[in-house]
């Protein structure tokens, strides 16, 4: 049996209505891929990056408290190696590509939620150009408070209407 390649289309943000832990209400997946730049040295590089997401959370105003967040984050380098194309200098070669840690996370003045990373950066040589780029994939699950919107005027599905 063969089999065919497919692609799958993941949502960037969807939002679950929920009825707890208290005082949450709504839990929010995001997932999404954001390049990382980077020069390229042969000195071992560290620094803390900041990617935002496409969730804003609704109904956001500055002048309230920061909004009550729960969150759990996973974040990865789907894309890793010197992308030179030279796989027996790759496999011989001692570089790194790591993410340390998910240092920090909160919604920024507009009210999108943003992930901060440590990365990692290690080659054994320096290469041609300026730098490169990484891809960061980056999921997280948010427990938030939303307005949850209110019922219709006929309820809470849309009236029947027969055909």
């Amino acid at each position: 049996m063969a089999c065919s390649e497919q692609k799958v289309e993941i949502p960037g943000v969807t939002r679950f209505p929920i009825t707890g832990p208290a005082p949450y209400n709504t839990l929010v997946c995001c997932t999404y891929e954001a390049p990382y730049y980077f020069i390229n040295g042969t000195t071992l590089t560290r620094s803390r990056e900041r990617f935002y997401s496409d969730f804003i959370l609704a109904k956001f105003e500055q002048t309230n408290p920061p909004p009550q967040f729960v969150h759990t984050t996973f974040a990865c380098l789907p894309q890793a190696g010197p992308g030179n194309g030279n796989t027996e200098a790759f496999e011989k070669d001692a570089w790194l590509y790591a993410i340390d840690a998910i240092s920090g996370c909160g919604f920024d003045e507009t009210g999108r939620f943003f992930v901060e990373v440590d990365v990692a950066v290690l080659f054994p040589r320096p290469t041609q150009g300026s730098g490169d780029e990484l891809i960061v994939s980056i999921t997280s699950n948010i427990l938030v408070i939303e307005p949850q919107p209110g019922p219709t005027p006929h309820g809470r599905f849309p009236p029947h209407r027969p055909k």
